[in-house]
């Protein structure tokens, strides 16, 4: 909405820095994104990892270990904001639709 009353008041450098402020947003928000993704996708593949090893040929003990690191890693290690919503990629691509869809309806608003 300021880059279109900037627009409107031909202020450019109030629009150059509104739109350097978004672009450092959505960059600080796929960095995020990532590494949620990333410690996600490492969590649950620690699974497999375990199960890929020579489990059977190790002792007892450490049998009765790894088998409890299975059981916990059946739920994966997330990025949460505020006990809200996870952090992926998924989340902010709908986040941005629906501010996208926020400001197109202020802009027909406007209009």
């Amino acid at each position: 909405m300021r880059i279109m009353m900037s627009l409107k008041h031909q202020d450019y450098t109030d629009v150059l820095k509104s739109m350097m402020f978004i672009q450092y947003f959505i960059v600080q928000s796929f960095l995020f994104t990532h590494a949620g993704d990333t410690l996600q996708s490492q969590s649950e593949s620690i699974v497999t990892a375990i199960y890929s090893t020579t489990w059977h040929e190790l002792p007892p003990t450490t049998m009765k270990d790894l088998a409890l690191i299975m059981m916990r890693t059946r739920i994966p290690l997330r990025l949460s904001a505020g006990k809200f919503f996870y952090i992926t990629r998924s989340t902010i691509t709908d986040i941005l639709t629906t501010a996208l869809t926020y400001i197109s309806f202020l802009q027909a608003m406007e209009e």
